[in-house]
C-alpha cells in the first residue's frame, strides 16, 4: 500500500500507515453531519480502547474539507 496521510482534527499531518495496529486496523469513516454516524462515536471508543491491547487500532476518518468548530 502506498504512504497514506491525512490531517488530523488540529490541523496536523497523520501518516495513516505509522498510526496502523500491529494486527489489525480499523478505518471507519464518519460524518459530523449524519445522526447515525454521530451515534457511533461511543461504541467506537469502547471497541478502541478494548483492543488497543491486541494490536489493533481503530481510525475515524470524516471526508470534508469543512474546518472543524
Amino acid at each position: 500500500v502506498p504512504a497514506l496521510s491525512a490531517t488530523d482534527l488540529t490541523g496536523n499531518p497523520v501518516d495513516l500507515l505509522a498510526a496502523a495496529g500491529d494486527q489489525a486496523t480499523v478505518v471507519v469513516f464518519l460524518s459530523f453531519d449524519c445522526p447515525v454516524s454521530n451515534s457511533y462515536a461511543a461504541k467506537l471508543n469502547e471497541l478502541s480502547r478494548a483492543y488497543v491491547g491486541r494490536g489493533v487500532k481503530v481510525l475515524g476518518v470524516v471526508p470534508t474539507d469543512d474546518p472543524v468548530e
